[in-house]
């Protein structure tokens, strides 16, 4: 599950909490929960679909990147790694692209006692990272609410 996929269940977990139309039934705790889950979410809300686009656009290019500095090593990287099969849906492409980072991953590493791979694992890496801190900027907006 994505962090994307999680905060959709987040949600559904709050209406299903709510949905039952008797409130009373809640404890103050659960009430509490929700609340400031909603108020979390929706300090993230504006920069949600920004912040997918943002962290997409990251790991395209970074795995692009990493294709060609294999290649240049003289290496060919797995066809699964093909940017030919883009998604128009948003959440669709991003799973893609985590996938393709998982099997980047697994490849380094079974290559990692060549002198390319330390390279390629260090650039790969730094993607990651890079797609993290977007998603922190996400956390902080919610934890700052």
């Amino acid at each position: 599950m994505t962090f994307y996929e999680a905060l959709a269940a987040l949600f559904a977990r709050a209406a299903e909490r709510l949905s039952g139309g008797d409130t009373d039934g809640l404890t103050q705790r659960q009430i509490r929960e929700v609340t400031v889950f909603l108020r979390r979410m929706n300090a993230m809300w504006p920069e949600l679909f920004s912040c997918l686009g943002q962290e997409t656009s990251v790991l395209r290019a970074g795995l692009l990147e990493l294709n060609s500095s294999i290649r240049r090593a003289g290496i060919a990287a797995p066809l699964s790694w093909s940017m030919a099969d883009q998604s128009d849906d948003p959440l669709v492409e991003y799973r893609r692209l985590l996938r393709v980072c998982d099997e980047a991953m697994t490849f380094l590493r079974e290559h990692r006692r060549e002198s390319w791979a330390d390279h390629a694992l260090e650039q790969l890496r730094n993607v990651l990272a890079d797609a993290v801190r977007i998603q922190g900027r996400l956390v902080d907006l919610a934890l700052d609410a």
